[in-house]
């Protein structure tokens, strides 16, 4: 969904992307296919740790881009996604332990 925003422009998150986040909006064409490159590596089964890797290093720098502006809600969406994350990754651990 991010990724069709900035690659149509949409101009409610074109201006948030140049007014709030201060990035030039010629950029918001590399950054979505950018995205739309990682997450089509995490789909194709063979890629998908390098996609995994490449799309968490991705929202990292998204989380990083609201502290930097000291966005209030940067603490409770970035909160949800590592209460997420860990909950996948106990399930993963969990799925695949060996049977006794």
């Amino acid at each position: 969904m991010s990724a069709a925003l900035k690659l149509s422009h949409a101009p409610a998150f074109a201006d948030q992307w140049v007014n709030k986040f201060g990035f030039p909006e010629w950029e918001l064409s590399w950054v979505g296919l950018l995205e739309l490159a990682c997450v089509t590596l995490y789909l194709i089964p063979r890629t998908a740790v390098l996609g995994g890797v490449l799309l968490a290093a991705f929202l990292g720098g998204a989380v990083a881009t609201h502290v930097r502006l000291a966005d209030p809600h940067s603490s409770s969406r970035s909160h949800l996604a590592c209460s997420l994350g860990e909950g996948s990754i106990f399930v993963t651990r969990v799925a695949r332990a060996p049977a006794a």
